[in-house]
């Protein structure tokens, strides 16, 4: 490909139709003071899908993922509209808050250490993760999570439950808060960077792992990574996002093949196992860095760094819009959008 314009070419328990969001999230906005952190952030969750959110650091995905869940500080503003089957997240009390997280939507962290209380056994923490979502006694929410700590493929589950954090590698406790986000079969899943601290094995382990539940459960999951390789190997549709703003959306397999966005398609050519280059041709280098968040710039916000911009896109704002052959499909591409316009 040598261009990005190629393509043309509990309450918490009822069910919903297949094609109807499990999580509806629309213009979402999230600022500090002035300073504008996330830019009207739109995206759907469908039960079963594995939906990708990738950018890098700063891009906005894991305050994205936060807001989802209701934890951002409170020195954040909040603004547009985050539902969970039809009810907006942003507007529960704490104790509905409390209950939405316990039993309706989880979440996996970047480090599994930090998730964990470190004085406190692995046991103890998983059965009263167990207990704060269900009415159950402590011998029954034992069973469960012996039960899951074999699910997760930890062989003498027993033992992992009688110890404590610091004494199991980062892959085993990653295992372990994997089996605290799904005994409770959450409709939802948020995994903000779950494999960041682990060596590349486990790092495929651990994902293949969470595919496998989540697909046998049914559960929606959310996935931010800024590895393009596990965006396209585990996601069913990607979310790409630059400066706090979606540039591109849609299945991942077809947007990763096609892509219309000009940050898109020189992440995938700057990836050396990217499928999209001719054997031998040099890397692409993004020039630049993304913008501060408190840096306004006129038009498109990533213009200065685009290798297509042309003279509007210092002018003109790009809204993100469906493909006219791919309406399944978005891009807020001024270029794109003019050229498949015109073909």
């Amino acid at each position: 490909m040598t261009s990005p314009m190629t393509a043309g070419t509990s309450a918490d328990s009822v069910t919903q139709s297949a094609d109807e969001p499990l999580l509806r999230v629309r213009d979402l906005r999230i600022s500090v003071g002035d300073i504008p952190l996330v830019r009207g952030v739109s995206l759907d969750v469908r039960a079963g899908e594995i939906v990708s959110v990738v950018g890098e650091s700063g891009s906005g995905k894991s305050l994205t993922s936060l807001a989802v869940l209701g934890l951002l500080p409170p020195e954040l503003a909040t603004n547009g509209t985050v539902e969970f089957r039809g009810e907006n997240v942003t507007t529960m009390n704490s104790r509905r808050l409390r209950q939405f997280r316990a039993s309706a939507a989880r979440m996996i962290f970047q480090d599994p250490g930090s998730a964990m209380n470190p004085v406190l056994t692995i046991g103890f923490q998983v059965i009263e993760s167990i207990r704060a979502a269900q009415r159950c006694s402590r011998a029954e929410a034992r069973e469960q999570a012996l039960a899951m700590i074999r699910r997760v493929g930890i062989a003498e589950p027993q033992r992992c439950l009688s110890a404590y954090p610091r004494e199991l590698s980062g892959g085993m406790l990653q295992r372990v808060v994997i089996a605290m986000a799904l005994a409770v079969d959450p409709p939802l899943l948020i995994c903000d960077e779950p494999t960041t601290a682990l060596d590349v094995t486990t790092q495929a382990q651990v994902l293949d792992l969470i595919r496998a539940l989540t697909s046998d459960m049914g559960t929606g999951v959310i996935l931010t990574t800024h590895d393009m390789a596990i965006a396209a190997d585990y996601s069913d549709r990607i979310v790409v996002m630059y400066a706090g703003q979606v540039v591109e959306h849609g299945p991942t397999r077809a947007t990763l093949a096609t892509p219309q966005h000009p940050y898109l398609w020189s992440l995938l050519n700057a990836h050396p196992d990217s499928g999209e280059r001719e054997p031998f041709t040099p890397l692409t280098i993004l020039d630049g860095a993304p913008p501060r968040p408190d840096v306004e710039i006129p038009g498109c916000r990533f213009a200065p760094r685009c290798p297509f911009r042309q003279e509007r896109c210092s002018v003109e704002t790009p809204v993100l819009r469906p493909l006219a052959t791919a309406p399944e499909r978005s891009a807020a591409c001024l270029v794109s959008a003019s050229q498949e316009a015109a073909s």
